[in-house]
């Protein structure tokens, strides 16, 4: 708005700018009425020299004995004089307004040449009297002298004589300036003069000053108006009839808040409100869209009394007025959808008010879509409700959750749903959206069993466990799965292959416990396998079949020539640390004695080449390896401290290597509580510890170790010296 152009200026600067304006206003009106003087005396001279040029004329016409006898001529020369006159005179006018600037400059140059213009003007002369009597010798033929009066009208002014007079230098100057009215909008209209063409942007300025209507510049942009568009324009502005709202109104209104909206109107006198209360459930269970702002309402009656507004015509007929509707007292505390009809001289205006609105947040559960329903002031709504496919899913509890079931059809697709609240009245639901997922299970079946359970004549336990997903959500299976069963199926190598089948049928499938299945091992099998089938229900009645399967390979030592198999035993040595023995064993259990092994380690860090260069390194030589695993994280364990005995000056050599190797290797290794890195300490004489930190706050339990680690590691005579890592992160063992 540029009158609050100045709005938030200190008082000191707005003071001076305040008396700025005054000095400059003094000074413009002096010269206003310096200039009005001066315009008089250049009138004065105009008019001399143009009787001069007419007497002379006359007195030349009158010594060439060619006196004009055509009336038509005369006529039409005496209309030639009274245009110009009548032109001079509208710009004698024009210049009397407040574009000063543009008028002194076309003004000047008129007076420089003032003895150029009176040339101009006699050649002019001249060439009028080469047409008069060109005309009077054509006279005769009426179809000709009606030619030549059309071709005249047609003709500009400059284009009468065969050779045309060119533009003056003023004309031209006068064409290329551009002056905006000055009034509190050129600032805004300065600043958009880099993107917008100026004539633009000027008719622009005077359409807007016209609308506000201000006496100070209603003159100026009625002529600026009326040389760029016509008066045609100036005149269709003067009749057009606007109603309309501004668009400054509110968005958005509270309940308990009453409603104020501003309208924009010209050429009205008065202007009916009416207010129309919409029930939008009937609406929205019709169409099932929101509500259209153009719905015909004729006809019907308003729900509150019908206020008229009579509007003051104060201003120019140019002016556009700015009316308030005042609707505290009668939407205070009211909810629901209104429609607002403003009606005058023939124009309709509408405006949509909601008052109050409903959302929610939806989420997935075993059963369906769970849905809590909120206010427009994040409140839970106890008693909501949603209508979908014509059938009402209402809340049962002060929780407000709201279950729908899933979509009996495949896939998902976006729905509309209409949300109310039992506690208010229909007219305030709300059209929703969500996406509506169909029914659609996942089971997710183990089977495992026991390999030392897997000898001859031995009872062989099954064990069953079933995870049923609902669209990605764990659900109960107890009530959903159905004519579960097992199938085993065994097969030895006594006779010629002998193939052994057992089924066990309704199988008591439950979320506390696993189901177990017995049967009893054949002899010499070779291999056993499982299949689990069962049947899922589904809200529509069908019944969907679901299978697992597994196989378990038995003896295949006796289908190769070996008569010896290692096993991994553990030993629980003390609670915290868990270490193994591997034991060799013939097939019958029997302890098989000074067998030589090769011990491959393998780690969720390392790749495998590098494990081979560990254990094939030469000079590699000990009494024993323990490794010690940490607690289980997912499937796999992860190595934690490497225990290595008898540090000789033998394999000195090798573990400088593998302590400079570990050390790097380990740092790069990340998990999801924090960096791996690794911590030295000696432990004992002619024993190394090698610990690999999986959390930070292990640390501090090991003290005044680290300081000792250091200092035994820059005595070491290693291969790879300490310094050279220096990607590593010293911070971290601090």
């Amino acid at each position: 708005n540029p009158d609050k152009m100045h709005e938030g200026l200190p008082s000191d600067l707005l003071k001076k700018i305040n008396e700025d304006q005054e000095r400059l206003k003094v000074l413009e009106e002096q010269y206003e009425a310096y200039m009005k003087e001066d315009r008089r005396d250049q009138r004065r001279n105009r008019q001399r020299n143009r009787q001069r040029n007419r007497q002379r004329n006359q007195q030349r016409n009158q010594q060439q004995n060619k006196p004009s006898n055509n009336r038509f001529q005369e006529q039409r020369q005496q209309k030639r004089y009274q245009e110009k006159e009548n032109k001079e005179m509208i710009i004698a006018n024009e210049m009397e307004t407040d574009e000063m600037t543009e008028y002194n400059e076309f003004e000047e140059d008129n007076y420089n040449n003032d003895e150029e213009e009176n040339d101009n003007y006699a050649n002019e002369e001249e060439n009028d009297n080469y047409a008069n009597e060109k005309d009077n010798d054509n006279y005769a033929n009426d179809e000709e002298e009606k030619d030549d009066e059309s071709s005249y009208e047609s003709k500009p002014e400059q284009m009468i004589n065969s050779k045309p007079i060119p533009k003056r230098k003023s004309e031209e100057k006068h064409n290329k300036k551009i002056n905006f009215i000055e009034s509190g909008s050129k600032a805004i209209v300065e600043m958009l003069r880099p993107y917008i063409d100026k004539e633009t942007l000027r008719a622009m300025q005077a359409e807007y000053e016209l609308n506000r209507g201000h006496e100070d510049t209603t003159n100026v942009a009625y002529h600026v108006l009326s040389e760029i568009k016509g008066d045609g324009y100036l005149k269709r502005m003067r009749e057009e009839i606007v109603l309309e709202f501004e668009k400054s109104n509110p968005t958005h209104v509270r309940v308990k808040d009453g409603v104020k909206l501003k309208l924009r109107s010209k050429n009205v006198k008065h202007v009916l409100v009416k207010v129309y209360r919409m029930n939008s459930m009937n609406y929205l269970k019709k169409h099932l869209s929101e509500i259209a702002s153009d719905l015909n309402l004729e006809g019907l009656k308003s729900s509150f009394v019908d206020k008229e507004i009579v509007v003051e015509q104060d201003k120019s007929p140019y002016a556009i007025q700015h009316i308030e509707i005042d609707l505290i007292d009668t939407l205070k505390n009211e909810r629901g959808l209104f429609f607002v009809d403003c009606i005058g001289n023939g124009k309709h205006c509408r405006a949509l008010i909601r008052k109050g609105d409903i959302k929610f947040v939806e989420r997935r559960a075993s059963g369906g879509h769970v849905l809590i329903l909120y206010d427009e002031e994040q409140n839970v709504i106890e008693k909501g409700g949603v209508l979908l496919n014509g059938i009402r899913y209402e809340s049962k509890d002060s929780s407000g959750e709201i279950a729908i079931p899933f979509d009996t059809n495949p896939g998902s697709k976006s729905k509309k749903i209409i949300l109310y609240n039992k506690a208010w009245s229909e007219d305030c639901s709300v059209l929703g959206e969500f996406e509506y997922i169909g029914e659609h299970y996942e089971l997710n079946p183990e089977l495992w069993m026991e390999r030392e359970q897997m000898l001859d004549k031995n009872v062989c336990h099954v064990w069953i466990r079933c995870v049923l997903l609902a669209n990605g959500v764990a659900t109960s299976i107890e009530h959903l799965l159905t004519n579960s069963t097992l199938d085993v199926s065994m097969h030895t190598s006594a006779g010629d292959n002998v193939k052994i089948n057992r089924s066990f049928n309704n199988l008591e499938i439950s979320d506390a416990r696993d189901c177990i299945v017995k049967f009893v091992m054949p002899s010499e099998c070779k291999r056993i396998e499982l299949i689990f089938r069962t049947q899922i229900r589904k809200t529509n009645g069908t019944l969907e079949n679901v299978s697992k399967s597994r196989t378990y390979e038995l003896n295949q030592m006796d289908q190769s020539f070996e008569i010896a198999c290692a096993h991994f035993i553990p030993l629980a040595v003390d609670k915290k640390d868990h270490h193994y023995q591997i034991m060799v064993c013939g097939k019958n259990g029997e302890p098989l004695q000074k067998v030589k092994c090769t011990l491959h380690a393998n780690h969720s860090g390392f790749d495998e080449s590098h494990i081979e260069m560990f254990i094939n390194y030469p000079k590699l030589s000990f009494s024993s390896l323990i490794l010690t695993t940490t607690q289980t994280m997912g499937v796999l364990s992860i190595v934690e401290s490497f225990h290595v005995f008898t540090f000789s000056s033998k394999n000195k050599t090798f573990f400088q290597f593998l302590f400079a190797f570990i050390f790097w290797s380990f740092h790069m290794i990340k998990t999801e509580k924090s960096s791996i890195f690794l911590y030295f300490y000696l432990k004992k004489k002619n024993q190394f510890h090698i610990e690999v930190l999986q959390d930070l706050y292990k640390t501090k339990s090991l003290g005044e170790k680290s300081p000792f680690f250091f200092q035994k590691l820059q005595s070491l005579e290693s291969i790879i010296e300490y310094n050279k890592f220096t990607h590593f992160n010293h911070k971290n063992l601090k």
